[in-house]
């Protein structure tokens, strides 16, 4: 079976639509934190740790390309 890198795969894509899409999972994220701390429920907190991490890798390939790019 093939592995898939989500994180290769999302930096195949232009800036426009990496920042698109981390934009949207950054709000999906807020909307959990806010709706486990409304319902005091904090093992939602949990739910969105996968989805932390691919934000962050994003963010910091993001800007790792940037600063290649700069350097060029």
């Amino acid at each position: 079976m093939a592995k898939v890198n989500i994180l290769a795969e999302i930096m195949n894509h232009d800036e426009r639509e990496i920042i698109e899409f981390a934009t949207e999972e950054a709000k999906a994220i807020r909307a959990t934190f806010l709706a486990a701390s409304k319902e005091n429920k904090p093992e939602k907190f949990y739910s969105v740790a996968a989805d932390l991490e691919i934000l962050t890798s994003i963010l910091v390939a993001l800007d790792r390309r940037n600063k290649e790019h700069t350097l060029q």
